[in-house]
């Protein structure tokens, strides 16, 4: 069965209750696809460990063979086989005939076999209901395996949403969350966060921690409180950062880099973050936030008392209100800056700036440098991730 989502809803729905043995799932977002494919590991595999799914990246394993080692052979620890396959339009179609017959009796077999396959195939030319594709000897492979699921499972597609479209899932996530985003005010929330779904679903997570108390939604709170769709990406990337992730920073700036058009305002931003780091340990050294854990609700009352104690002690004139920024921001944003400087002594934080100021200017061209504007930011993410 072949279902296109968000056109059959009803169907997508059926697709998650109703469990088959096969899905091939095409689509252009991928937080649609990460959030299906979540939502079906926890329906079949129930109390089991999702440390049992076999997974097979066909970017690095283009051999059929591979693949039918892993559906074939049953798990040492577990009553049922789950595959899920990456990247399946890599797979190389120059297979011996014999071969492609065993895997098609596979796919027939699935249930007997107890196996669950989960195929993932990004096609960004696919159009209408998924049938449609630029022609190539692998891609034709593919339809060949896509015919064999359509019989036995189901063919997932997710089209391009348009703003109506997403209009309608913000106000389904809203409620979701228990967010009080009237319909009003759905627009101006979408026009500050773009249109990158995995934005959306963030700001709205967030804005379920921030407004309790069933709090209206309005303008001014979206425009305080939401994070644009343009800082939003450059936020991704010093998450990426953060975890010292050189591979996934490099990719979330290859991504970003053709969108900007003032560059430099990557390193500003990213050193403007470390500066909140560096107001982090200059409070912890004044015996301040020692006491945070990993729960930001656990968290909370003691970060306002201590918020509290420092407005005090600034009207006082024991401390001066210039040198801590920081404490003008939300009580999760604090509590979020001080997990982040937990892993970072002093010295690095103010490398680290030095390294982004020296970014910044040279992509200003104030300081000459032989690289172009991609690879100074490519070196600098290199340096902050090490």
């Amino acid at each position: 069965m072949v279902i296109s989502y968000p056109k059959e809803i009803s169907k997508y729905e059926q697709s998650l209750l109703n469990i088959k043995n096969a899905y091939m799932i095409y689509g252009e977002d991928d937080y649609l696809i990460e959030e299906y494919v979540k939502t079906l590991l926890t329906k079949i595999l129930g109390k089991e460990s999702k440390d049992i799914v076999n997974k097979i990246d066909c970017k690095d394993s283009k051999d059929i063979d591979d693949l039918i080692n892993i559906v074939a052979t049953k798990p040492m620890f577990s009553k049922i086989n789950v595959v899920l396959v990456e990247n399946f339009a890599y797979i190389s179609a120059k297979q011996e005939e014999e071969k492609l017959i065993l895997f098609k009796k596979l796919l027939s077999n699935l249930s007997n076999l107890n196996t669950y396959l989960i195929i993932l195939q990004k096609i960004e030319n696919r159009e209408g209901e998924g049938v449609k594709k630029k022609k190539s000897s692998a891609e034709s492979f593919a339809k060949e395996i896509e015919k064999e699921i359509d019989e036995i499972g189901y063919i997932i597609n997710f089209t391009k949403f348009y703003e109506n479209q997403i209009i309608r899932w913000i106000s389904e996530r809203a409620k979701k969350y228990k967010i009080n985003l009237p319909q009003k005010n759905i627009i101006y929330f979408l026009r500050k966060t773009g249109e990158n779904l995995r934005h959306i679903n963030s700001e709205l997570e967030k804005i379920s921690i921030l407004a309790k108390d069933n709090l209206e939604i309005t303008p001014e709170f979206i425009d305080l409180m939401v994070t644009s769709d343009e800082n939003y990406q450059i936020n991704e990337l010093i998450s990426a950062i953060m975890q010292k992730s050189l591979p996934l920073s490099l990719e979330i700036l290859t991504q970003i880099f053709p969108k900007m058009k003032e560059h430099f305002m990557i390193p500003l931003q990213i050193a403007k973050y470390y500066i909140n780091l560096w107001e982090c340990k200059y409070l912890l050294s004044r015996g301040y936030f020692k006491n945070l854990t990993n729960n930001y609700w656990n968290d909370k009352p003691k970060i306002e008392q201590t918020l509290n104690k420092i407005s005090k002690e600034i009207k006082e004139g024991i401390l001066e209100e210039s040198n801590i920024a920081l404490l003008k921001k939300n009580t999760y944003f604090i509590w979020n800056y001080f997990q982040h400087a937990k892993n970072f002594s002093e010295e690095k934080i103010k490398e680290n700036i030095m390294n982004c100021y020296t970014a910044e200017l040279k992509l200003k061209g104030i300081l000459s440098s032989v690289s172009d504007k991609k690879t100074i930011l490519e070196l600098l993410i290199e340096k902050l991730s090490r």
